[in-house]
């Protein structure tokens, strides 16, 4: 009995840590920027999907943030018809409100010298949703490392204009 109660306590604790770290994540939420006359907006839930809006068409994915780079690395994992599409990226934030993000390309940028982009927190947080049917999202490389070229995912580069 107090073997079961103390596993029991350590997976409260566990859990509890996990859910604190995703709240704590302060790219969750919804971002609202413009690239000329297109408005953009992404969504980063807490459970790692995502979803960007472009010039009438949403794409749904995950995503993955390495805070430990400066600047911050970004990886986009979407499925667009039928094929998975990786965009690398940088961001850093501006303030609470407002993240830089550069273009992504198919080799991650070193800075922001492209094309950057300034977007606005425009919704709170949240716990996120899979992906729907028939949307699956390209998985993000089980090594965890980011290396920036799109041979480790065996996927096609993704970019809004295609």
């Amino acid at each position: 009995m107090k073997k079961t109660l103390m596993l029991l306590v350590i997976a409260l604790f566990v859990f509890a840590g996990s859910m604190a770290m995703a709240q704590d994540d302060p790219l969750v939420g919804q971002w609202k920027g413009s690239h000329g006359e297109d408005v953009i907006i992404f969504v980063f839930n807490a459970d790692k999907t995502m979803s960007i809006s472009l010039g009438g068409e949403t794409l749904a994915g995950t995503y993955v943030v390495d805070y430990k780079t400066t600047p911050i690395n970004l990886d986009l994992m979407m499925t667009r018809d039928d094929q998975s599409q990786i965009g690398y990226t940088v961001i850093e934030f501006v303030d609470n409100d407002h993240v830089r993000i550069e273009e992504p390309s198919p080799q991650r940028p070193t800075g922001f010298d492209r094309d950057p982009i300034v977007f606005e927190r425009t919704g709170a947080a949240t716990g996120g949703t899979a992906p729907a049917p028939g949307s699956e999202p390209a998985q993000a490389p089980s090594t965890g490392k980011s290396s920036g070229t799109s041979q480790e995912f065996e996927a096609k580069p993704w970019s809004p204009q295609q």
